[in-house]
């Protein structure tokens, strides 16, 4: 679910990626980018000065910082699961843990089943195939490298 877009802005509101669903991290050059409240943003903060912030707005990004017109902004964010469909017949969930499609569709038949002792199965099987995706999701962030305890 994780995705890189960049773009060079030439205004502080910049669209969203159409598969965009929460922020990880905003780098606008080599300056990371704060996120504060879109209840305390305010035009003067993109003046001249250096707020180092953005706020998200409707569809939009907005850069709470000088905008140049030069200097590349990169967006590191979670992208909206892809949908099925005749054209496009698989994702990357499905790819990586088929298992979790199985197991929800197993849990939400039950019910209508009237097979409610089943429920507490599937319940526990999906909340394990979660899981593990979850810690091959993490494991994938580190892998090739050792943690490192910087000294401050």
């Amino acid at each position: 679910m994780r995705t890189w877009y960049a773009v060079t802005p030439s205004q502080p509101f910049v669209s969203l990626p159409g598969d965009y669903n929460e922020m990880i991290r905003v780098m606008y050059g080599t300056q990371r980018l704060d996120f504060t409240s879109e209840d305390i943003a305010d035009p003067w903060m993109n003046e001249g000065g250096q707020q180092n912030q953005f706020t998200i707005a409707g569809n939009s990004i907005w850069l709470l910082t000088y905008v140049d017109g030069a200097t590349k902004l990169s967006m590191h964010y979670y992208a909206q699961l892809p949908t099925l469909s005749d054209a496009n017949t698989t994702n990357w969930l499905l790819e990586d843990g088929p298992d979790i499609y199985l197991y929800a569709a197993l849990l939400e038949a039950e019910p209508y089943l009237k097979n409610d002792a089943r429920v507490a199965i599937w319940q526990d099987r999906l909340e394990t195939a979660l899981a593990d995706l979850h810690s091959n999701d993490q494991d994938g962030q580190y892998s090739g490298s050792s943690l490192v305890m910087k000294n401050a």
